[in-house]
């Protein structure tokens, strides 16, 4: 690995860290840009060496859990049993869970429905169709929502449970 490579990874970690961090703090549009390369105590230059805007600090954090969720699950809506599949994907947001209730705080909330839609309309889109795929797709999320602003109450065997009943397979 180069050292170019290994000083941006430092700089995107920086500047993931800060963002959260403010998130904590305050609503994401309230976030400056300068806020947040001070409290990664690095440059603007940097900042947009590596990123357009702030949303795209989330959005890549968002990926990458994304990304390594379906690589170490394995897991496949059309082709694992359905309960199963809900209780991963139930443990997975539940791990995550500080994470989503972050963005849903900072009033960034879309971009969870974001990942469901590009990973399952552009996994499903061909199989189901565009309008079954994305029925699927606000249909999960929206339960998922509901489950996260209630709390969380409902164990992952409790959701996998629950969304198995509502969406058997045909």
């Amino acid at each position: 690995m180069s050292e170019q490579t290994i000083k941006n990874s430092y700089v995107k970690t920086q500047l993931t860290n800060a963002l959260w961090d403010l998130l904590r703090e305050k609503k994401f549009s309230d976030v400056t840009i300068s806020e947040i390369v001070r409290k990664a105590d690095v440059s603007r230059v940097s900042f947009y060496r590596n990123y357009k805007n702030k949303e795209d600090i989330l959005r890549v954090r968002l990926d990458e859990i994304t990304e390594k969720f379906k690589r170490e699950t394995g897991v496949r809506y059309k082709d694992d049993n359905l309960q199963d599949y809900f209780i991963t994907l139930f443990r997975h947001m539940e791990r995550h869970k500080e994470i989503c209730l972050t963005l849903y705080r900072s009033g960034m909330i879309e971009l969870i429905k974001e990942q469901f839609d590009k990973s399952f309309l552009t996994e499903y889109k061909k199989i189901y169709g565009e309008f079954k795929a994305s029925f699927y797709s606000g249909g999960i999320y929206n339960v998922f929502l509901l489950w996260l602003t209630r709390g969380c109450r409902e164990s992952p065997e409790e959701m996998g449970k629950a969304l198995s009943t509502i969406l058997e397979k045909q």
